[in-house]
């Protein structure tokens, strides 16, 4: 599934993945509707388990705002938690051939990626702003510039 097309309540397929990367990734906000359950691959150890179910599930929200990586953001909510993420960052629990597609791709990269020394418990491959917007690690060493 992919960019939805809400008069008719069909999705409409996205442009394939130019990159693995997720900072690479061509996907726009009209691919996630409200109500959608999305995940995001936040560390190496979610990146080796096989299945959504496992990982923590947003539900989109119907709020954007301006993203601190550039774009705009959709608003997730997990239980009384609320954060901002790019829709770069975000995908789909299940049914989305688009979104495992890339969740594939970016598992393998992930996986294949060299964290030196570090316990891949440690690592991280995004942070929370004070503000609650979620960045991948990538959009804020170039934020840094």
């Amino acid at each position: 599934m992919s960019q939805r097309n809400r008069s008719q309540g069909q999705r409409q397929p996205a442009q394939p993945l130019a990159a693995d990367l997720v900072y690479e990734r061509p996907i726009s906000l009209g691919h996630f509707a409200p109500g959608d359950r999305v995940h995001i691959l936040i560390s190496p150890l979610d990146a080796a388990t096989t299945s959504p179910e496992g990982l923590p599930s947003y539900e989109v929200t119907p709020d954007t705002s301006p993203h601190c990586a550039g774009a705009t953001g959709l608003w997730l909510r997990l239980e009384e938690q609320r954060i901002l993420a790019s829709p770069r960052y975000l995908i789909h629990n299940f049914g989305c051939a688009d979104c495992t597609a890339f969740r594939v791709a970016l598992i393998a990269e992930i996986t294949a990626a060299d964290f030196g020394d570090s316990d891949p418990s440690t690592v991280m491959l995004y942070a929370l702003t004070d503000d609650n917007q979620l960045i991948h690690i990538h959009d804020a060493l170039l934020l840094e510039g």
